[in-house]
């Protein structure tokens, strides 16, 4: 199964809307209309940026008490999960993303302790043998 072709099962399967764009920097999911925003996913990088924003839609309670960065780790191990290839690739793209808001003191502070977490399971999960 290509890369395509699994998210394409992913979105049937999950009732989720795919709104194909040309710009993965601006991928996203909406949680409520249930549709997502991404690139049409050629590479494992793609890949794992359009299973993220479908693990958003999965896994977003609306709790008011959730961080940014936990809302970001919980798409993420969803994604994990979910995907069929784990490669330089999509440690890639896990450690561009979720670096944005590790790398970012507000949202640390947000919350230190998920900061943390979120931090030693990309450390973890990225070790490619």
């Amino acid at each position: 199964m290509t890369y395509l072709e699994h998210i394409e099962k992913l979105a049937r399967d999950l009732n989720i809307t795919i709104k194909w764009i040309t710009d993965k920097y601006k991928s996203m999911s909406n949680v409520p209309t249930r549709i997502i925003r991404i690139v049409k996913p050629l590479n494992s990088f793609d890949y794992l940026v359009a299973l993220h924003e479908i693990g958003h839609i999965q896994t977003t309670t609306w709790d008011d008490g959730e961080s940014s960065i936990e809302q970001e780790l919980k798409a993420y191990q969803w994604a994990k999960a979910h995907a069929i290839e784990w490669d330089k690739g999509t440690c890639a793209a896990v450690k561009y993303g979720m670096g944005t808001y590790l790398n970012n003191p507000f949202t640390v502070m947000e919350d230190i302790h998920t900061a943390k977490t979120a931090y030693q399971w990309v450390n973890t999960e990225c070790r490619i043998p």
